[in-house]
């Protein structure tokens, strides 16, 4: 395997994908400090983002994925400057019959899914402490190419319960987590430490060739050293 690919079953991933949200109107809803990640993508519409204790207003728009991974509470909302109720008691108290959370009316229409990623506890800093507080990917951004038929699989898979959900939904999330951070290396400013090491074209392609062969001697004289430098130089 890649190290990517390695570091993810070292953490142990499990993902779970929560209800789908259809929402109109003015609103806001505060959700809870959580573990590990949350994600999510937007369907129809657009809605604000932000995180406790930030300034920051981050407008999302159809086609737009985010992904948090600091732990702290955040928003969601249709307008800022609506009153923010609790997201988690309310998406209880609106949960239809077919899955879905269906609240408010008229203008401002706006869909989307989200759910988290938990990792093995006792791992889980290698990769949570490398990464910003919050991703956004932009459908706009090449990178996003690959999430695109995910968050029409995704919008399938809520529309209402299916034999399967849970496991086509775990590994849909999946799909999502590796494409957002494939795209978070891809940009001008990657994680730092190994994450960043592994969105460096040429760093990443040595670690990738000794992650192939983990028996060579790869500090030798010879053809690990030569396959090495070879890489790195290209």
């Amino acid at each position: 395997m890649d190290p990517l690919s390695e570091i993810f079953v070292l953490l142990k991933v499990r993902s779970v994908l929560s209800a789908r949200v259809e929402a109109a109107g003015p609103w806001a809803l505060r959700f809870p400090a959580y573990r590990h990640m949350k994600f999510g993508g937007i369907m129809e519409g657009s809605r604000w983002l932000w995180i406790d204790g930030s300034r920051e207003r981050v407008k999302l728009e159809a086609g737009d994925f985010y992904l948090l991974s600091d732990g702290r509470a955040y928003c969601f909302a249709s307008d800022v400057a609506a009153p923010v109720r609790d997201g988690s008691r309310f998406m209880a108290d609106h949960l239809c019959p077919d899955g879905i959370v269906r609240f408010g009316s008229g203008p401002s229409r706006t869909a989307g899914a989200g759910g988290r990623f938990v990792f093995d506890a006792d791992f889980s800093d290698w990769l949570l402490r490398l990464l910003p507080p919050m991703i956004i990917v932009r459908r706009s951004s090449s990178h996003a190419r690959a999430l695109e038929p995910a968050l029409e699989l995704i919008r399938l898979e809520t529309q209402a319960p299916r034999p399967g959900a849970a496991a086509v939904a775990a590994s849909l999330a999946s799909i999502v987590l590796v494409n957002i951070l494939r795209a978070h290396l891809a940009t001008d400013a990657p994680a730092a430490g190994w994450l960043g090491a592994l969105g460096d074209p040429k760093i990443g392609e040595a670690l990738r060739l000794m992650h192939a062969d983990v028996a060579r001697d790869w500090a030798e004289p010879g053809i690990g050293r030569d396959t090495y430098t070879s890489a790195v130089e290209q």
